[in-house]
């Protein structure tokens, strides 16, 4: 077939495919014109409103002057006025015409069968939830819908301990819409406001500076320094822990949160709080708290410590001097970072922290390198040399007071209330074990704390903490 016989039929067959289009097309064209039109003739008709009251202005011959009848004031007020709310109108008119114009061709809309009955989302918290509260404070859990009898194990845990008191409202975020069955069954367990939101797929998808075949060459390491990584080869474990470092507190569910409860499905609190955190942290002006600390594995993040010290030399304005934070605690005796870190299953944390220029800054700098894909940075140390950079001393809280327990380690009191009632056993706290760094860190921020660690060590034939 000629050519042009064979291009015209494509051209026939793109005509009949594209016509809906062409007319929709056209139609936007048209009714961009119609809009434009009566913008004008609006405009026009109040200018010519306007210059008509204008030319009754009154002479005075005594002065020489135009004078405007201080009636008119009024009237010419009003029309300008109305003319500034009619073009409002129409630009926000226009807004909404331009948003169905993108909805018409987003893949999202042209592939109805992802869309179910469990994509309702929550994306912000109004006032109305901080009635009767004393502190804008929220729980938090990152959670996949999968892991709906971990969280519930945990909710029901942390209502039971201290929640059903008080009634702080709930949020819960996830990579995927949650089901119509998770939604149900977490609100069966409190009374308090609860909160679904959906993680933006491009802020927790590889960003555009990633080589995703240098990050998912991961998959095949064979080396047998990286084979005790936790979860190196698992890309959603990746993501999870760069949101957790920089990006959850963007999301607009925390828009109007002041303080967070970070809440990890599956774990266990042991003990009566018997004592309002949110309250504490606020009253205290403490930045961040924790139970528990851990030992990073070396071969998760090699190339950490480098990155932490170029961004030093590039923002030292923004660095507090050692001797007010906790660099010490994280720095061995060659001054390079010792691994250790607050175990960020459990925080508690003032948002303004990690919403700051500084934090921000840092995050997005360690972003840019890549390694959390690269490598398996995680955001607990980001999170703790982050507080080691920006934090004094005394802005980081040890809640010595709540029972924790996740996993491999847990954390029971070392001085309980009168009456406290737990379910641990202080002889079993990860703080004396080898894998702990918290002695140290109480030297600094809570000597007191460490003279009852030691005390409780000695009393039941523990050798594990120094003088």
């Amino acid at each position: 077939m000629p050519y042009s016989e064979n291009h015209e039929g494509r051209d026939n067959a793109t005509s009949r495919l594209m016509s809906p289009t062409s007319k929709r097309n056209k139609r936007w064209f048209w009714q961009g014109k119609e809009r434009q039109i009566v913008r004008t003739i609006v405009a026009l008709t109040l200018s010519v409103i306007v210059i008509a009251v204008g030319s009754a202005l009154l002479w005075s011959s005594s002065t020489n002057r135009y004078t405007i009848d201080p009636h008119d004031n009024d009237f010419i007020q009003y029309m300008c006025n109305q003319r500034d709310e009619i073009l409002s109108a129409q630009k926000t008119k226009d807004q909404v015409i331009e948003q169905e114009k993108h909805d018409e061709i987003s893949e999202w809309n042209r592939s109805p069968y992802l869309r179910t009955s469990n994509t309702l989302v929550n994306e912000t918290l109004n006032e109305t939830v901080w009635q009767g509260l004393p502190v804008k404070g929220a729980f938090y859990m990152m959670v996949f819908n999968q892991k709906l009898q971990e969280a519930r194990e945990t909710v029901r845990s942390i209502e039971d301990r201290f929640n059903h008191k008080m009634g702080y409202p709930w949020i819960f975020l996830n990579n995927q819409y949650f089901t119509p069955e998770f939604r149900k069954y977490i609100k069966k367990l409190t009374n308090a406001p609860v909160f679904f939101g959906k993680i933006d797929s491009d802020v927790y998808g590889y960003p555009n500076w990633i080589d995703i075949d240098r990050a998912e060459r991961l998959t095949n390491v064979v080396s047998v320094e990286f084979e005790d990584v936790y979860k190196l080869r698992h890309l959603s474990y990746h993501q999870m822990l760069r949101y957790q470092a920089g990006l959850f507190a963007r999301h607009s569910l925390f828009d109007n949160v002041d303080y967070v409860w970070r809440v990890e499905p599956g774990a266990y609190y042991p003990c009566d709080i018997t004592f309002d955190p949110f309250r504490h942290m606020r009253d205290n002006k403490k930045k961040i708290g924790f139970v528990l600390t851990m030992k990073e594995n070396f071969w998760s993040l090699p190339t950490f410590w480098e990155a932490i010290q170029i961004f030093m030399s590039q923002n030292r304005h923004l660095v507090l001097p050692s001797n007010q934070t906790i660099m010490p605690w994280i720095l061995d005796e060659e001054n390079e970072y010792n691994l250790c870190h607050f175990w960020s299953n459990f925080e508690i944390m003032d948002l303004s922290f990690i919403k700051s220029p500084s934090y921000r800054r840092f995050f997005e700098f360690l972003d840019g390198t890549g390694n959390f894909f690269y490598q398996r940075w995680g955001d607990a140390p980001v999170r703790t040399v982050a507080a080691a950079l920006f934090l004094k001393r005394e802005q980081i809280e040890f809640f010595d007071k709540i029972g924790y327990s996740h996993s491999v380690a847990q954390h029971c009191p070392f001085v309980p209330d009168d009456g406290q009632k737990c379910s641990c056993n202080v002889v079993e706290d990860h703080g004396f074990t080898d894998g702990s760094c918290t002695s140290n860190l109480l030297r600094l921020i809570e000597p007191n704390m460490l003279v009852e660690m030691i005390r409780v060590a000695r009393s039941n034939s523990m050798a594990t903490i120094v003088d």
